[in-house]
């Protein structure tokens, strides 16, 4: 884990000196990249370094696939993700963003956080292997995919409940009379 963690420490120090819009690009191609709960699989991406005045701009894009559990029948599948990122590690605390992030004195940054952090949010929100997946049946669990287990759910109407009430009170309402 320690030398994939290096893959994302770049030394910037040739940076810090040179003329302000000199730019640099870091290209990424990485197998397999693992971390406590998060494992990207062929990584792919590159990283823009420019010089500005306030410190050093990062433009980050990739691409890499993930495993994740659909969300519909609970199966597991690889899920292609893009994400990108900008930020900005100022030379001094006076040009501190809102990401707090400063050029360290040994000139050596490493992006696995940031590529962590926005890796996350790049996820979809209710994963699906899928647009056609069919779920797991809600009387028996099986996954419908796989097989059709015979059962027919009720349809579901989100106003059955209410026509249920209206018939009890008119029911009511014709005892009365």
């Amino acid at each position: 884990m320690d030398t994939l963690r290096q893959a994302f420490r770049i030394n910037v120090g040739f940076l810090i000196g040179a003329e302000i819009g000199y730019f640099r690009v870091f290209d990424f191609n990485i197998e397999s990249y693992r971390d406590d709960d998060l494992h990207l699989r062929d990584l792919e991406g590159a990283v823009k370094i420019s010089r500005a005045q306030q410190g050093l701009f990062f433009e980050g894009s990739f691409n890499a696939k993930v495993e994740l559990e659909c969300s519909r029948c609970l199966e597991n599948y690889l899920q292609g993700i893009t994400f990108e990122f900008a930020e900005l590690f100022s030379f001094n605390k006076e040009n501190v963003t809102d990401s707090n992030l400063i050029v360290p004195d040994t000139a050596q940054i490493d992006l696995a956080e940031i590529i962590r952090e926005y890796a996350f949010l790049s996820f979809p929100i209710q994963p699906k292997c899928s647009e056609g997946c069919k779920g797991l049946c809600v009387i028996c669990g099986q996954n419908l995919n796989i097989a059709d287990c015979g059962h027919t759910p009720e349809p579901s109407n989100a106003f059955s409940k209410l026509k249920e009430l209206l018939k009890n009170v008119e029911e009511k309402g014709q005892e009365s009379e």
